[in-house]
């Protein structure tokens, strides 16, 4: 059971990291173009 609170907790890191990743780009890109 903990292993799989273990493996669902890093899967959701993982995600929230690749998420903040894919924002952040996505709003200097947004600066690149506007300015």
């Amino acid at each position: 059971m903990l292993k799989e609170v273990t493996y669902r907790t890093v899967a959701i890191l993982a995600t929230v990291a690749v998420l903040t990743v894919a924002l952040a780009a996505a709003v200097r890109a947004a600066d690149d173009s506007t300015g």
